[in-house]
């Protein structure tokens, strides 16, 4: 009984110290997973700033385009 009680807190020790490896790899990895979502994050919010930028730039475009019609409109009328 005694060797027994032996071998089975033996084993519970070890499958205690796996349990907690196993903890804290699951943790390296969460830690892992939560800065590469912050990382898109990041990126994510960068791009829109990017498309912002793209959009004002569109706007003035189109501005510029239809400034150039109304003049071409006029130089048309008086020509």
């Amino acid at each position: 009984a005694s060797n027994q009680a032996r071998t089975l807190t033996s084993q519970s020790i070890s499958m205690f110290g796996e349990s907690t490896r196993a903890s804290e790899k699951m943790a390296e990895q969460l830690n892992e997973a939560a800065a590469v979502v912050t990382s898109l994050k990041d990126q994510s919010e960068h791009i829109g700033r990017v498309i912002e930028v793209i959009e004002g730039i569109s706007e003035q475009t189109n501005l510029l385009a239809l400034n150039a019609a109304i003049e071409a409109a006029r130089a048309g009328e008086s020509g």
